[in-house]
């Protein structure tokens, strides 16, 4: 990787989920992969994704529909997380994008269009997909999703992904398997936000520093 596209996947800022492309995405994931050393400033992408938030309790439960409403709200930011992450990895990428949507369309902005299966925001999922299952990991429903305590800050959360553990491994320790060089600095985030008295994954920083 050039150190012109290792700046540009440092800092990477999407006002939509529609607008994070499988390239900003594939990039951003696949940048330990490179084995990259280069030097510079920290930075930060937000990139807001259009996922879910549905069920599972935080601290040990898998994602249940149980937990949600009829718009994938979940009780709490845990659950949001849990069941999007769930989602995520059986490939449930079209009810994931609409629950999100909730939060992360803009104004004006169709969902159901946001959500269309070769959309970008659908891409997107499944390169997350691609970077967390990977071969020989057990995947839901045998396997279950678990999100450590979060404490929201107001009606916003950040849960990074050390905090969420599929089986005994965490979601960092699954983007990195395959990745050489530094992989120290890099970093993905989900953001969650609290609407209408329900929990959503509205989006997600991915952080590289060096």
């Amino acid at each position: 990787m050039t150190n012109e596209g290792v700046e540009a996947v440092r800092r990477v800022r999407v006002s939509q989920a529609a607008r994070l492309t499988t390239a900003v995405v594939a990039l951003a994931l696949g940048l330990t992969a490179c084995g990259s050393k280069d030097t510079g400033a920290t930075g930060t992408g937000t990139s807001p994704v259009s996922v879910p938030a549905a069920s599972a309790p935080s601290d040990s439960a898998s994602a249940s529909s149980n937990n949600t409403d009829s718009a994938g709200g979940a009780r709490t930011p845990g659950e949001a997380v849990s069941a999007w992450v769930t989602q995520i990895l059986q490939e449930e990428y079209t009810k994931a994008c609409q629950s999100s949507a909730v939060v992360a369309a803009e104004a004006g902005q169709d969902p159901a269009t946001m959500c269309e299966s070769g959309g970008g925001a659908v891409s997107s999922m499944k390169h997350l997909h691609d970077a967390w299952a990977k071969p020989g990991i057990t995947l839901p429903p045998a396997a279950k999703v678990k999100v450590d305590d979060v404490d929201p800050k107001g009606d916003t959360a950040t849960v990074p992904d050390t905090s969420i553990k599929l089986g005994d491994k965490s979601l960092r320790d699954l983007e990195l398997i395959g990745s050489s060089g530094d992989t120290s600095s890099f970093r993905l985030d989900l953001q969650v936000v609290k609407k209408d008295g329900a929990w959503y994954v509205g989006g997600m920083d991915i952080l590289r520093s060096s």
